[in-house]
């Protein structure tokens, strides 16, 4: 009778056990690392693919005039009446129809018409159209990662389709999230980062080194206690005395400097000690330039609450007199992502969005992309979302679905990050692939 060693059976056998879960975990390593190597070789081979090509190509392949034969050749599966292939979240039933390649619905909207031909005529350089983004911190431009952080002058979404529509900046705030600024002597951001200025209630200096070229600049400051002087240097040069006078609340643009060559420049801007100065930036000149202005109006944690409530469709920012800061000929409204409150936010925006049509200003509606981490549910934004595109029915308002371009959370951070820099903001090819795709709702061919 054969005796067996028991003990030494078991050990084998759950020897054999983990060898073979070891092979197996190998096994499974390996085809995951596979897999992510084909998701991130497709991830970049659509950026370089959306990205890479001169925007002309881009833009005149995809983009079609409303009116055209080829567009409602393009749309004659998705025409009034259907949205068939259509984003899910679009809802169903819809009047206007759906652009897959340019993200775009109700592109046979009288606004989107009249923007294009706006546009058109800005890049002709036969008028000069100023467009608005009003929006969050995904407007701004957080969440650019590693040496891109802080680029909201050059890399977030409003500076990619400025420069690719061949724009230049109009307004540009002393920001935090804009490298070309440093604050200096006691110059602090204001502690709601939402209204974007700079307080120096014991001194302070500013510093911008521009990555634009302008030609002259007006600063938008005031003094909420006492008048004091602003010391102006450009360049290194021999400083310049501007007053600032005390109208509490209420953001001037002030004396002009002007006659600059066309070129970057670095503008200091400091107050003395014992002086209480608001600053909020500069309205940056083009002497000889015609063609689109574009400011990057996005605040950090705003919702379309705080934007009502500041006044917007009078004028576009807290404490700006409506004088100095008219709305622009084109309102880029991006909201939706902050407050977790399905009725609220969707009624604020529906009156906002109301209010700004009133205005004469043509609005063009933006839904956020890479949304459903940690701020709401997907189901929230999948509500939120459906009542954008109700807004667009209802207004006849043109929509550039940027979830349609970069995905959702899951989607859009699954090929390493690709297309978002933290759990919520885009990194730099997030925001490039949403501006292409805003390009090509609104440059005309």
């Amino acid at each position: 009778m054969v005796q067996l060693n028991l003990p030494a059976l078991r050990s084998f056998l759950w020897g054999s056990k983990v060898n073979q879960a070891l092979e197996d975990l190998n096994d499974a390593k390996t085809e995951a690392a596979d897999v992510q190597a084909i998701a991130e070789t497709v991830a970049q081979d659509k950026f370089n693919e959306v990205v890479a090509a001169p925007n002309d190509a881009v833009v005149e392949a995809l983009v079609q005039d409303s009116g055209s034969a080829t567009a409602a050749a393009l749309n004659s599966t998705y025409g009034p009446g259907s949205v068939a292939g259509a984003p899910p979240w679009a809802g169903t039933a819809r009047a206007g129809s759906w652009d897959a390649q340019a993200a775009l619905y109700n592109g046979e909207s009288s606004t989107l018409r009249d923007i294009r031909q706006m546009i058109a005529d800005a890049r002709s350089g036969t008028a000069t159209t100023r467009m608005l983004f009003a929006g969050d911190s995904k407007t701004a431009g957080s969440g650019l990662l590693g040496g891109d952080l802080n680029k909201r002058g050059t890399l977030s979404m409003p500076a990619q389709i400025t420069d690719l529509l061949g724009g230049k900046r109009d307004f540009v705030y002393c920001s935090p999230l804009d490298a070309a600024w440093t604050l200096a002597d006691g110059a602090v951001v204001d502690a709601l980062t939402s209204r974007n200025f700079v307080n120096g209630t014991n001194g302070g200096r500013v510093t911008f080194v521009s990555e634009d070229t302008f030609t002259g600049f007006r600063i938008s400051a005031y003094a909420p206690s006492a008048s004091t002087t602003l010391t102006v240097t450009v360049d290194g040069g021999t400083p310049t005395g501007v007053s600032l006078t005390t109208v509490p609340g209420e953001f001037h643009e002030l004396a002009e400097i002007s006659g600059l060559a066309d070129t970057t420049h670095t503008v200091e801007i400091s107050w003395p000690v014992g002086a209480n100065v608001r600053f909020k930036g500069l309205r940056l000149l083009h002497d000889g330039f015609t063609g689109l202005l574009t400011i990057n109006a996005g605040r950090s944690s705003s919702d379309a609450t705080d934007w009502r409530v500041q006044n917007f469709a009078t004028h576009w920012d807290l404490n700006l007199t409506a004088q100095d800061f008219p709305l622009p000929d084109i309102t880029f409204l991006n909201l939706g992502t902050n407050k977790n409150y399905v009725a609220t936010t969707a009624a604020t925006l529906s009156t906002l969005a109301t209010e700004l049509v009133a205005t004469g200003t043509k609005v063009v509606l933006g839904l956020p992309g890479g949304l459903g981490f940690f701020t709401a549910s997907q189901d929230y934004y999948d509500t939120v979302y459906s009542k954008l595109y109700d807004i667009a029915d209802t207004l006849d308002l043109p929509l550039v679905d940027f979830r349609a371009v970069i995905g959702d959370y899951a989607v859009a951070s699954a090929f390493s990050s690709r297309w978002l820099g933290d759990d919520i903001h885009e990194n730099r090819k997030g925001y490039a692939l949403e501006a292409h795709a805003l390009a090509r709702a609104l440059a005309p061919v």
